[in-house]
C-alpha cells in the first residue's frame, strides 16, 4: 500500500517537472483534444416552393373530322355516317347493331329511314366536347364529337324494334373500322394517347386542389378518376383490332381529359357567380343604408323646418314705419380756447448762510392809533 502511495506520489512529481507544452499533451483516456474542431456543417439552401398545379388546357376536336366519314359501333358493327346541310350537322345514314328479341346472342341489324335526314341539335360542350343530339322517336341519342368518332350516350341503354325482332343499344364508341387504321398512325395514337394521360392526371389533381375542403367534391371527382380505367377497358374490350392500335383508348382518354377541364371551368364559373351574388347583396345592403340615412336626414330636416315655422306664428308682429322721422342735427361744439401757458415761477432766492456774529434784524415802528378816533358803540347791522 505504502509503495502503491510513493508511486503515484513519483508520478505527480514527474509530470509537475514536465515542461508546459509536454504537460498540455497529456489527456486522460476518453478526453477531447483542446485544439479539436467539430465538423463543418453543410448549409442546405431552403427548398424551393413548389409550383402550383395549373390546368392544361384541352382543345375539344372540329367536327370536320367527322364528317363524310363512315364510322361503326366497336369498329366493326352498323353504320353511322354525319353530312353537313346548309348551316346544320344531319345524320345522314344510321344502322343499328343488336341481338334478336326471340333469339338473344343471335346478332341483327336495324337501318334507320326516314323521309328527310335527322337534323342534330347542338347541345354546347356539357362536358368538353362539342355534343349533338338526335331526336329519333324509335331511339334517341346523344353524340360527343372526338378526333374521328363519337362517344354515344342514351338515356335508355337499350331499344326494341318488335317488328324487326331485334334489340339495340347505340351506347359506346363510334369510329373507324379497327382494320382500316394503317399501321403509320400507330405510333401517332399511341402519343396522343400518352399525352390526354398526362393532361387527365395533372386536371384530376387540379380538381382535387380546387375542392379543398370539401370532402364531397373531393369523394366524387376520387370516385369517378377510379372508376374510369375500368370503364376505358370496358368500352375498348370489343373493338377490333384494340391492341394493335389502342385507337378507342386514345379517344376515350381524351374524352374524360375534356371532361374534367370542362368540370373545372364550371366550378370557376359557379364561385365566380357566388362571389358575384355576394358582391351584389352587399351592394345592395350599403344603398339600403345610405337610403335610409338620406330618409332619416329629411325627416330631421322636415321636423326642423315645422318648429321653424311654429315659432315664427308664435313670435309678435312688430308695426312696419311708413317713414324714418329725420335725425335732429347735430350742434357743432365750439372749439376749446387755448389756455395762455402758465408762466414759470422764478426759482427761489436762495439765502445767504446766517453769519453768527451779525446782529439780528431791527423791527420798524408801528403807528398807533388814538383810541378816541376808533367808532363807540358798534353794533350789528340794522334789520338783523
Amino acid at each position: 500500500m505504502a509503495e502503491s502511495r510513493n508511486a503515484c506520489v513519483v508520478a505527480v512529481m514527474l509530470v509537475c517537472a514536465l515542461p508546459g507544452g509536454a504537460a498540455a499533451q497529456l489527456q486522460l483516456p476518453g478526453a477531447v483534444h483542446g485544439d479539436h474542431k467539430a465538423p463543418a456543417r453543410k448549409v442546405v439552401a431552403p427548398r424551393a416552393a413548389p409550383e402550383p398545379v395549373k390546368l392544361i388546357p384541352v382543345t375539344p376536336p372540329a367536327e370536320e373530322t367527322l364528317l363524310g366519314q363512315t364510322l361503326t359501333y366497336d369498329g366493326s358493327k352498323g353504320v353511322m355516317r354525319f353530312n353537313r346541310a346548309g348551316k346544320n350537322i344531319v345524320l345522314s345514314r344510321l344502322t343499328l347493331p343488336g341481338e334478336r328479341l326471340s333469339k338473344p346472342g343471335e346478332y341483327c341489324e336495324v337501318n334507320i329511314e326516314a323521309e328527310q335526314p335527322v337534323a342534330a341539335a347542338i347541345l354546347g360542350h356539357p362536358e368538353g366536347a362539342l355534343r349533338w343530339s338526335f331526336a329519333l322517336e324509335a331511339c334517341p341519342f346523344t353524340a360527343d364529337v372526338l378526333d374521328g368518332a363519337v362517344l354515344v350516350s342514351s338515356p335508355h341503354p337499350t331499344c326494341d324494334f318488335v317488328a324487326a325482332d331485334c334489340r339495340v343499344s347505340p351506347v359506346g364508341l363510334w369510329g373507324p373500322p379497327g382494320d382500316s387504321i394503317p399501321d403509320r398512325l400507330v405510333k401517332t395514337l399511341e402519343r396522343e394517347r400518352l399525352q390526354a394521360e398526362a393532361a387527365l392526371r395533372t386536371n384530376f389533381k387540379v380538381l382535387v386542389l380546387q375542392a379543398g375542403n370539401d370532402k364531397e367534391a373531393v369523394k366524387a371527382v376520387t370516385a369517378e378518376q377510379a372508376a374510369f380505367s375500368a370503364e376505358r377497358d370496358m368500352t375498348c374490350h370489343d373493338y377490333k383490332g384494340e391492341a394493335e392500335h389502342g385507337f378507342c383508348a386514345a379517344q376515350i382518354t381524351q374524352a374524360r381529359s375534356l371532361a374534367l377541364a370542362a368540370e373545372y371551368a364550371g366550378r370557376v364559373a359557379e364561385e365566380n357567380a357566388r362571389k358575384a351574388e355576394e358582391a351584389a347583396k352587399k351592394a345592395e345592403e350599403v344603398a339600403k343604408k345610405a337610403a335610409d340615412e338620406a330618409r332619416k336626414a329629411a325627416e330631421i330636416a322636415r321636423k326642423a323646418a315645422e318648429r321653424a315655422k311654429a315659432n315664427a306664428a308664435k313670435a309678435p308682429e312688430t308695426p312696419v314705419k311708413d317713414a324714418k322721422a329725420p335725425e335732429p342735427a347735430r350742434q357743432e361744439t365750439p372749439p376749446k380756447q387755448e389756455t395762455a401757458p402758465k408762466q414759470e415761477t422764478s426759482p427761489r432766492q436762495e439765502t445767504a448762510p446766517k453769519d453768527a456774529n451779525a446782529s439780528p434784524p431791527s423791527l420798524a415802528p408801528v403807528a398807533s392809533t388814538p383810541l378816541d378816533l376808533l367808532p363807540k358803540n358798534v353794533g350789528p347791522p340794522p334789520g338783523k
